[in-house]
């Protein structure tokens, strides 16, 4: 029941300050994108980045310094690649914002893994993975709404 709980109130810092994206970087002599889902949130107070990082039991946090000063320095809780799908699943059923960018998620770990570097990534297989891609970008969009939302599905 506890981690029911506990659950529940992190989907619902993930909806309202956090982030669900996939991050692309280009290699090294124009090789083959690498794509990074991400799970952030970033917030003033430090306690809820170490909530976070408990309850997951992954994650990194770092102190994000702010130029203006006017304005609060955040603390910054992220998890990355592998860890990323693991909390995503975790707090998947508790989402209501970001449910479809969480599924996204879900779905580019179901392509097939490359296995060995040498022999490269099929050219299939980087069509799906754009495509995922592009969609959760479209989502992340300003101004985009997640309308429609009537049931939660699993992940």
């Amino acid at each position: 029941m506890l981690k029911a709980l506990e659950l529940a109130w992190a989907a619902g810092m993930i909806d309202a300050d956090g982030s669900i994206v996939i991050v692309k970087s280009q290699g090294p002599r124009n090789r083959t994108p690498a794509y990074t889902p991400r799970v952030a949130v970033e917030i003033r107070e430090e306690k809820v980045c170490l909530r976070l990082q408990k309850i997951f039991g992954c994650g990194h946090i770092r102190r994000h310094n702010k130029r203006n000063p006017n304005h609060s320095n955040t603390y910054i809780w992220t998890a990355c690649s592998r860890d990323a799908e693991s909390v995503v699943k975790q707090f998947y059923p508790y989402l209501f914002v970001k449910q479809e960018r969480a599924k996204l998620i879900c779905d580019f770990y179901q392509l097939p893994q490359v296995k060995s570097r040498k022999l490269g990534v099929p050219i299939e297989l980087i069509v799906l993975r754009e495509i995922i891609y592009d969609k959760i970008c479209a989502l992340n969009k300003k101004g985009v709404s997640n309308k429609g939302i009537t049931e939660v599905e699993s992940c």
